[in-house]
């Protein structure tokens, strides 16, 4: 048994995973989030260990059986590894395996970070995060309490604790810290929308729908791309967090076409405005894009269907943790955009066979 097959085994043995779970169709239906990032390191390992031609990493490893620290040796010698530079390293592929849902190594790049600069609160931050979606809610407390001992006005140090209370079911801790995230947030709907729910209360009308940009935003219609446009974002492989802040719709394509092809959204901690109003608009643009070309080439079979792209980003979006509650907030031109959308999406139903996860961003 070679290095690389014993790796594989070794994690197929810790995680319990049976091996006709590693499958196509096991994965596609696999609804676990812990499970398929068990899964996920499994094939990287299967396909890189065994690909790989630079034969290095192999002399390091050592006779324990941890297949975490035997990948994070791989990496390290894969990506030129400098103990001049160990802080940016971790907090590089730390990122990157938190934006690819892969939170347990994340997690374990984090606490390496916070050897290296334990003063530096990014790190406890971000590992709460990375808890909270393992369920471990007191250590996630534990991490906001080290962030928010440098920093009392820490808002997502605040609401991170707040979700960790909520997971503890510990509900009169969870509405005292909301109450301190409304103080430094008070027109935040989505804080005030859950502090006012654990109330059984509505929210008060004079604190209802305010915006911190009092000019009501319109959705500009003569925004387009066409389809060929989009074929050139999407071959241009530019992938960058920076790009959804950005005004400009070429590079909001760029960064919706180049998330994650498994659980797209899984790096946002929950649905915000912006978001939304974001992936409505890009849907709209790109469909469109995409019917004004089958029109002009009838008989051209498509290399990329931006309609059936949209329609697994929409079903994402479902997947959002408060996206019920976030799309009571959209502006109102949005949510007529996004009723367009859900039914067109009708309207062509036969085509999808999971249509009806598409319910929970209708109008209630």
């Amino acid at each position: 048994m070679n290095d690389a097959t014993s790796v594989l085994t070794s994690h197929t043995k810790k995680y319990h995973i049976p091996l006709n779970h590693i499958n196509h169709t096991y994965i596609e239906q696999c609804t676990d989030g812990i499970e398929l990032e068990q899964i996920l390191k499994v094939l990287i390992l299967e396909t890189e260990l065994n690909s790989t031609t630079d034969e290095k990493w192999r002399e390091k490893l050592t006779d324990n059986k941890n297949d975490d620290e035997h990948y994070l040796i791989y990496l390290k010698t894969k990506n030129e590894y400098s103990e001049n530079n160990s802080y940016e390293w971790y907090r590089k592929h730390a990122d990157q395996l938190y934006i690819d849902g892969c939170f347990i190594l994340a997690i374990r790049c984090y606490t390496f970070c916070i050897e290296f600069q334990s003063t530096t609160t990014y790190s406890y931050l971000k590992r709460a995060a990375c808890y909270l979606n393992v369920f471990e809610p007191q250590k996630a407390i534990d991490d906001c309490d080290i962030v928010l001992k440098e920093d009392k006005n820490n808002f997502y140090a605040l609401y991170h604790k707040a979700s960790a209370y909520k997971m503890s079911r510990d509900d009169r801790l969870h509405e005292l810290i909301l109450k301190e995230c409304i103080k430094l947030q008070p027109h935040n709907q989505i804080i005030l929308s859950e502090y006012y729910t654990c109330r059984r209360k509505q929210i008060p009308r004079e604190k209802r729908r305010i915006r911190t940009n009092q000019i009501i935003s319109k959705v500009n219609n003569d925004n387009s791309l066409s389809y060929n446009e989009l074929e050139q974002i999407r071959l241009n492989k530019i992938y960058s967090n920076t790009l959804l802040n950005s005004n400009d719709i070429k590079d909001q394509c760029s960064f919706i076409l180049h998330l994650p092809e498994k659980n797209s959204l899984q790096s946002f901690d929950c649905a915000t405005i912006k978001l939304i109003e974001i992936i409505i608009n890009i849907s709209r643009i790109m469909i469109q894009a995409e019917q004004h070309y089958q029109q002009e080439h009838k008989s051209e079979i498509l290399s990329f269907s931006y309609i059936k792209f949209c329609f697994h980003i929409l079903v994402e979006l479902t997947k959002l943790p408060q996206i019920d509650i976030v799309l009571s907030t959209i502006d109102e031109n949005y949510r007529a955009l996004l009723d367009d959308l859900l039914s067109y999406y009708s309207s062509i139903s036969s085509i999808f066979n999971d249509i009806e996860q598409l319910n929970r961003l209708k109008k209630l």
